[in-house]
């Protein structure tokens, strides 16, 4: 860094290093000064975007995995990102829609399933809710917090059979992970 001040990647890795040992202001430094000197540098938008979402900068966070997105639509790691970022800042609408296109680009990124049903739990539509928790369970063995959502949803709706037998399963998951 020294002889190099400007050089882009020595920027990102500094900031890296910097990162994995907390310091996340300094991280947040280093990306920003690698991202202006090379500003269509996605790994290092997207790893501006992981800093400041653990900075706990929501705004700056979501401009950072937006920028993302500009250079790469198809970032499929930036639609979840962002839709966690989204989520945290209130914005449920546009956090359910990167969801949703990180699902569309990568079915298998099963926690994005997870998270569109928090969100239409908090929006009501508890059908749509346990439809989700339901593919989330049904496609992660033993997915404990799908499980815990999908039977406070059954118990919502007086069906407390349903209910237990969820947390049951849920419980057995907890006694064999420790075994």
């Amino acid at each position: 860094m020294e002889a190099e001040p400007d050089h882009v990647l020595a920027n990102h890795l500094l900031g890296s290093v910097y990162y994995h040992q907390g310091t996340l202001d300094l991280a947040i430094e280093r990306y920003k000064k690698a991202l202006e000197l090379a500003p269509k540098f996605v790994e290092c938008s997207y790893d501006l975007g992981v800093a400041y979402y653990h900075r706990g900068n929501m705004p700056e966070a979501i401009r950072a995995y937006r920028h993302c997105l500009d250079i790469n639509p198809n970032y499929n790691s930036a639609h979840y990102r962002l839709g966690i970022a989204l989520f945290h800042a209130g914005e449920l609408d546009q956090a359910l829609e990167h969801f949703e296109k990180c699902t569309a680009l990568t079915p298998e990124y099963l926690m994005a399933r997870y998270h569109i049903g928090v969100i239409y739990e908090r929006m009501g539509d508890f059908d749509a809710a346990a439809r989700e928790f339901q593919r989330s369970a049904d496609d992660v063995v033993e997915e404990v917090s799908s499980l815990y959502h999908l039977a406070q949803i059954h118990r919502s709706r007086g069906d407390d059979a349903k209910a237990e037998k969820l947390l049951d399963q849920a419980r057995q998951f907890g006694q064999t992970s420790v075994s």
